[in-house]
């Protein structure tokens, strides 16, 4: 019942005397808050608190050694986006400068130990977006805050005269008519809600609950030591980030990027847009950037004359040495690949046209020596078939010129007979006569 009395009405004290007024629905609800919120700001230090007892040494050391893990959701652009998400995208916006301090460091860190100069990488960083968010948005509204009867709509009349100013800041006359206004973070544009903005800013809690909560006889509640505050939330989110940066500075930094797949907690299912989103909302993006700022493409000195032995000195002009690494920009690694694309594609015509030389020369001295070997067999048989036919020609003549002069012999030897007839003849008239 004390509680439930605590909660419906606000305690007032007059003169002495004290009265309870009625709340509305929207300040109960307001109030409640509030009282969860610190509810669970003292159970998360209580844990955080034993989980480090629980893990502290038992043997003390000189060297204070520990490891801070800081989990942070990341980027959040809702539908409606109140001054929880300020406060997040603030931090998100601070550890994204830290990233960012953290990558141009590396980059500085490789690039004087390769012997290059630091300033080779033109750093743009968002200090400017934090600067306006610390120094403008968190200023006017704990400034309205502490006016007597302050307004939402206050905020958002100050934000119009300053958004001239401030680059990253927008109020349009209809965000001005919604009580709306939008802040240009890193990763995008997003659009706040005053409502209420007064109310979550403002952490005091009434006495009648810090009293009944300090009265608990709930033993674990009865931990907590509540007291009275007049700070404002910012105010206090704004030290507690300092704290964390200085946390972070004096340590050494390692960021763990976690990207979700997809919603549907399924293998071998990648939700693009989603991926996208959380590597713009991560920094991913905005860490790349400013890797390309530089010398994004790195080689070892040794892959880098391997790989691009062939492309003439006259086209590595921008290209930085190092003492082991070679620099250079994604476009003129671009260009040297086209290049190389080109002479390699040359001289695998050239390549290519001797070896077709080679075969077709192959190919031809192959039926060159075929035809050779036909034309040899050819001509064989040719000539066998004319010797064959020579000797018959010749045994022809032969037995033609045997029967010639067979017949000739003949032929003679008739004459010779009739001759010798013909001598006998006169030779036995001669000798008659004689």
């Amino acid at each position: 019942d004390d509680l439930i009395q605590c909660i419906e009405k606000q305690m007032i004290s007059v003169g002495g005397e004290t009265i309870y007024k009625n709340l509305s629905e929207n300040e109960i609800k307001i109030k409640l808050k509030t009282l969860s919120q610190e509810l669970y700001s003292n159970l998360f230090d209580f844990i955080v608190l034993k989980i480090n007892q629980k893990l502290k040494p038992s043997v003390k050391s000189e060297e204070n050694l520990n490891i801070n893990l800081l989990d942070i959701f990341g980027f959040e652009i809702l539908n409606h986006n109140s001054i929880e998400q300020l406060c997040i995208n603030y931090t998100n916006e601070i550890l994204q400068n830290e990233f960012n301090q953290y990558f141009f460091e590396k980059e500085q860190q490789l690039y004087l130990s390769e012997g290059l100069p630091y300033d080779l990488v033109d750093f743009k960083n968002n200090d400017d977006i934090i600067n306006c968010i610390e120094k403008k948005i968190f200023g006017v509204v704990n400034e309205v805050t502490r006016f007597i009867k302050p307004k939402d709509k206050m905020i958002i009349d100050k934000f119009n005269k300053l958004q001239n100013e401030l680059p990253y800041l927008k109020v349009s006359n209809l965000d001005r008519g919604n009580n709306k206004f939008r802040v240009q973070h890193y990763a995008s544009e997003v659009t706040y809600e005053s409502e209420n903005f007064i109310s979550k800013n403002n952490l005091n809690l009434s006495l009648d609950i810090i009293n009944l909560i300090n009265k608990s006889k709930n033993s674990f509640i009865g931990l907590f030591n509540i007291k009275s505050s007049k700070n404002l939330l910012l105010n206090n989110f704004y030290k507690q980030i300092k704290q964390l940066k200085k946390v972070i500075n004096s340590t050494e930094v390692n960021f763990i990027r976690c990207l979700k797949p997809n919603d549907n907690n399924i293998p071998n299912n990648l939700d693009y847009n989603k991926v996208e989103q959380q590597l713009t909302y991560n920094g991913i993006i905005e860490a790349i950037a400013i890797v390309r700022q530089g010398y994004p493409i790195r080689y070892s000195n040794l892959e880098f004359d391997q790989v691009f032995k062939i492309v003439p000195n006259e086209y590595k002009e921008n290209i930085i040495r190092g003492m082991t690494l070679t620099f250079m920009k994604a476009e003129e690694e671009i260009e040297l690949l086209e290049i190389k694309q080109k002479i390699l594609n040359s001289k695998a015509t050239l390549i290519s046209k001797i070896f077709r030389g080679y075969l077709c020369s192959k190919k031809f001295n192959i039926i060159k020596s075929k035809v050779i070997n036909i034309q040899k067999y050819s001509r064989r048989m040719l000539a066998i078939i004319h010797f064959i036919r020579l000797k018959s020609v010749i045994r022809l003549q032969a037995i033609i010129r045997k029967y010639n002069a067979r017949k000739l012999f003949f032929y003679y030897r008739s004459i010779v007979r009739i001759q010798s007839l013909y001598r006998k003849y006169n030779a036995k008239k001669l000798f008659i006569y004689l």
